[in-house]
């Protein structure tokens, strides 16, 4: 595949300059550099003009920002998950001082949104490839994949471990919102088991792919694509019913990914085809919650999260309040 340079600089209008590479040397106006850097800052710091037929001089070069990565330093291996929105690989990322194991997704409108965020309950971004196809996410990769399959696998898990999974989860989501940013799409499969140092589980948001980002004054966003893949059956009953997505949808959906952690992990609306889910979401019948949820639990998914009408939802921060102290029962 040929790559082609180009020196882009804005005088009174926007100016382009080929710079031609030549194995692995890059040339313009007659002369020859090691790198594209090295040329740069040649023509910065000796003010020689980068034209043969104009004065044009480089002043305030714009340097790469610390999330634009080099393709050439990431080395994806096996695929690890895919689905609607984007596949994810294992890979390695070289930087200075390590060869740091991470996860690559193929995606590109995600990156603007998660490379503002940054808390330890949200999945860390590393970086983005943009300047080959495909465009890829760089971020922190998981050891033990998502929290949905290690309910599948695990199902004795201590009711407190499950409460565990739920603060972080609320406690992710709060400051999202805290962000004005919607999530869109909270699930069980969507969150990634991490190990800290003191050998408990925690969970990271993670999935951008839908997320969006509300100006302050906003409250709700409005789906005009309907063609867009959806989650059918963790979406609130407005959702379905219009389109419009907002902070309490969020909220709701959170309530149906506690409804996963208190379960086994089991898809809700189990033994429904999605038709039938999506008529049951729009009746406002949330998913059948599992035996071994915790009545304190049960009380708040009826009372917070699925009341009717969707306004009576508490606000992610109350909730997050609210489950940590269940935590000290």
């Amino acid at each position: 595949m040929k790559f082609e340079y180009l020196c882009h600089i804005k005088l009174y209008t926007r100016l382009h300059f080929n710079i031609l590479p030549l194995g692995n040397e890059f040339a313009i106006v007659s002369r020859v550099f090691p790198s594209i850097t090295k040329l740069i800052q040649y023509f910065v710091t000796t003010k020689s003009t980068i034209s043969t037929l104009h004065d044009v001089f480089l002043r305030d070069p714009v340097p790469r920002s610390w999330w634009e990565l080099d393709f050439t330093s990431i080395a994806r291996d096996k695929r690890i998950g895919s689905g609607d929105f984007g596949e994810v690989f294992s890979g390695t990322m070289k930087t200075k001082n390590e060869l740091l194991k991470v996860a690559v997704k193929e995606a590109e409108a995600e990156a603007s949104i998660m490379r503002k965020h940054a808390h330890d309950q949200i999945v860390k971004f590393h970086g983005i490839c943009l300047f080959r196809d495909p465009i890829l996410i760089v971020m922190e990769l998981s050891p033990h994949g998502s929290l949905d399959r290690h309910l599948k696998k695990n199902k004795a898990i201590a009711i407190n471990v499950r409460l565990g999974y739920a603060v972080d989860t609320a406690s992710g989501l709060t400051y999202l919102h805290n962000q004005f940013c919607l999530h869109r799409d909270v699930a069980s499969r969507n969150l990634l088991l991490f190990t800290s140092q003191d050998n408990v589980g925690h969970v990271k948001i993670s999935d951008f792919g839908q997320a969006v980002i509300l100006k302050p004054e906003e409250t709700k966003f409005i789906l005009e694509d309907q063609n867009t893949p959806l989650p059918i059956r963790h979406l609130a009953p407005e959702t379905l019913r219009s389109a419009v997505f907002s902070y309490n949808t969020d909220v709701y959906t959170y309530g149906v990914t506690l409804i996963e952690i208190f379960g086994e992990g089991e898809t809700p609306y189990l033994g429904f085809q999605t038709k039938k889910a999506a008529n049951l979401i729009k009746q406002g019948i949330p998913p059948v919650h599992h035996l071994q949820t915790p009545p304190e639990i049960l009380e708040v998914l009826t009372q917070k999260y699925f009341p009717r009408p969707p306004s009576k939802r508490a606000h992610m921060k109350d909730l997050h309040i609210l489950i940590k102290k269940f935590m000290k029962i």
